[in-house]
């Protein structure tokens, strides 16, 4: 939601732009489209849950902030299961950078404390 109303989409990992699809704007917090995005999300992943079940495979889930944090362990752990060489993901250079920060976090507190009323 933050990049389709700031624009933004990626930046580099020097925190220079990559991808702004519209001009500059603020973000402005909304906990209905916060909801109503959560609830398709969800959605989404209990049907790629039923999926993945009904195939009878375990899929290996990596969670956003672990990739956020450490990309290149992360692939590292990727590269072992499914039998490649763990120590190739040193050699990749992680070019872009996490947008998120102190307006996100806000974010979230806000939709927390906000939810039961929603």
């Amino acid at each position: 939601m933050k990049a389709e109303q700031t624009g933004l989409w990626h930046q580099n990992s020097d925190g220079s732009e990559f991808e702004r699809l519209s001009p500059p704007a603020d973000p402005i917090y909304d906990p209905i489209a916060i909801a109503h995005r959560k609830a398709e999300l969800e959605s989404l992943h209990a049907a790629w849950r039923n999926w993945f079940a009904a195939q009878r495979i375990t899929p290996y889930t990596i969670r956003y902030d672990h990739l956020a944090r450490d990309p290149i362990g992360e692939l590292s752990r990727v590269l072992n299961l499914i039998g490649l060489d763990p120590a190739q993901a040193a050699k990749i250079a992680t070019p872009t950078a996490k947008l998120a920060d102190e307006t996100n976090r806000d974010w979230v507190r806000r939709f927390l404390t906000d939810q039961p009323t929603l």
